[in-house]
């Protein structure tokens, strides 16, 4: 529900929101590394498989972006992941230039801290399971995550990276996290 009021050649708008009381922990890591960039993550709700992956082949050619990996978490509700490493600016102008959900885009903002989290753990019986690998341009050369890339092999088996031009920057620092649902 949104509220706009008028005083003083001022507008002042308020938004106000339910949700159910969250109960469920859950566990998931983010995007943040260590020196401060970000790798590239997405989470789609109600979109099928088929929108998904040409709209990240389109982020892919518009951001010269790497490899993408997709899990499915659902029926029509996924999450894709890039190794390579970018600033907040240009993450967020990916975010911004794609379907991915829009409390997605805005949560990190609204709890105060930058970091953008997928979960690894089970919500409502479904756990992210690998669906597969969107290969990116050859020429693109980036930075990729080490701590990220072995989390992926640990806990979900991927094994191409498609590692291309890339070099790992071979830092140790990963953020988990812990939330609920």
């Amino acid at each position: 529900m949104e509220f706009r009021l008028t005083i003083f050649n001022k507008r002042i708008l308020f938004r106000l929101s339910a949700r159910d009381i969250r109960k469920k922990d859950v566990a998931g890591y983010t995007n943040r590394c260590g020196d401060g960039k970000y790798i590239v993550m997405m989470d789609y709700d109600a979109m099928e498989y088929e929108w998904v992956y040409k709209e990240l082949k389109f982020i892919q050619n518009e951001f010269n972006l790497g490899a993408f990996h997709i899990f499915q978490n659902s029926e029509n509700s996924y999450h894709a992941i890039c190794v390579d490493k970018v600033n907040i600016r240009k993450y967020l102008n990916i975010l911004r230039s794609s379907s991915v959900d829009p409390n997605y885009i805005n949560i990190p903002f609204n709890y105060g801290k930058k970091l953008w989290t997928l979960r690894v753990t089970s919500k409502n019986n479904n756990k992210p399971s690998y669906k597969g690998l969107i290969k990116g341009d050859n020429k693109v050369r980036a930075e990729v995550s080490t701590p990220h890339i072995k989390l992926l092999q640990l806990i979900f088996g991927v094994s191409d990276f498609d590692m291309r031009n890339r070099r790992e920057d071979m830092q140790d620092d990963l953020i988990l996290a812990k939330y609920k649902i």
